[in-house]
């Protein structure tokens, strides 16, 4: 599709891996699906992606700093809210979805826990993100140089690294 409206201007003291990422979704039109057991879960690409992709390596980060550690992605757009409460429990995670008051209906029947291992939780939201920095990239190559962009690659190196 033709792509949305976009200005630099319309936001205020956002870092340059923000402003790659409303770029990106200005640009782009789709949606991403998370695999718990045989429930996929679609989101959108926007709004959903903005509310989680800054968030992915600390929530990562907290996940492996601790063998009991609690952590929680939230897709709070209206149509979607929903969290995905993660509780690990030494090298194995335990995902709940939270419904919020106004959940959409495709996530309405979700209220079982899944569980996979931590490794693999985190090698899958590693790999999205690169995948997503690289396309930010691809549209603005400058990008791939600043501070926010670097910091968030190191981020997930050292997540990758525990791994």
């Amino acid at each position: 599709p033709a792509p949305l409206p976009y200005s630099i201007s319309d936001f205020v003291d956002a870092s340059e891996l923000f402003m790659g990422l409303r770029r990106f979704l200005a640009t782009h039109r789709g949606v991403f699906v998370l695999h718990l057991d045989e429930d996929q879960l679609r989101f959108d690409l926007d709004p959903d992606l903005s509310t989680v992709f800054e968030e992915i390596p600390g929530v990562l980060e907290r996940l492996i700093s601790a063998h009991d550690a609690v952590a929680e992605l939230g897709f709070f757009e209206q149509g979607t809210d929903i969290a995905l409460r993660i509780k690990r429990n030494e090298l194995r995670l335990r995902l709940q979805i939270i419904k919020g008051h106004s959940v959409g209906q495709r996530f309405a029947n979700l209220g079982r826990i899944y569980e996979c291992s931590l490794p693999t939780f985190c090698s899958e939201w590693c790999r999205f993100a690169r995948v997503l920095l690289v396309a930010f990239a691809s549209l603005e190559p400058a990008l791939a140089s600043t501070e926010s962009y670097k910091e968030f690659e190191r981020r997930l190196d050292a997540i990758e690294q525990w791994i």
